[in-house]
């Protein structure tokens, strides 16, 4: 997924913008990170205009052939996740792959409208998870802000802790367990 929150502005001169200005439908990978993550795409939908990628974030262009979310599923798929995995250039902390390797990737391309129906299918089966994940982050998002205002209502005086405080129960201390709860102190 794309998390746009903290977005640059820099200077880059007009050829180099050129040769990494993001178009909508361009599926987006990082080079490099954590293994589990390498070769993950996600699909550029024109969410800023003017929008550069780095040089860690390789952009690929589909030819008519091929709908770009379906090589995000593709790329998401045990077949994307391990060609990448096999493919990677692994350190101490880092896998990475390279523009040559992505060129690579051995693409299973059927028809234009198999596609399609291959995307409504995932589309269906994952419904709910979208749901569910656009509910946790808006209800984050209102937690957060119910935070900042209660920080904010404690520093001017508006709420006395001392008085919130006086009426939370007291802390449960942890169950102790003891030998003749079956436990030897030996981890098994």
């Amino acid at each position: 997924r794309l998390d746009l929150q903290n977005v640059k502005h820099i200077a880059v001169p007009v050829a180099e913008a050129k040769r990494s200005t993001l178009i909508h439908g361009d599926v987006l990978m990082t080079e490099g990170g954590d293994i589990d993550k390498l070769g993950r795409g996600c699909l550029w939908s024109g969410e800023l205009s003017g929008c550069l990628h780095q040089n860690h974030v390789f952009a690929v262009r589909c030819s008519s052939g091929l709908i770009p979310g379906f090589l995000v599923a593709l790329m998401g798929s045990a077949h994307g996740r391990g060609y990448f995995q096999i493919t990677a250039k692994q350190t101490t902390n880092l896998a990475s792959t390279n523009s040559t390797t992505l060129k690579a990737f051995p693409l299973l391309l059927p028809e234009i409208q198999e596609q399609r129906d291959i995307l409504s299918f995932i589309d269906d089966q994952t419904q709910h998870l979208s749901r569910a994940i656009t509910d946790t982050e808006r209800e984050i998002t209102l937690l957060r802000e119910y935070r900042t205002r209660l920080i904010a209502d404690v520093v001017t005086g508006k709420l006395d802790v001392r008085e919130v405080a006086a009426g939370l129960p007291e802390e449960a201390e942890p169950p102790i367990l003891s030998d003749d709860a079956g436990y030897d102190g030996e981890d098994r």
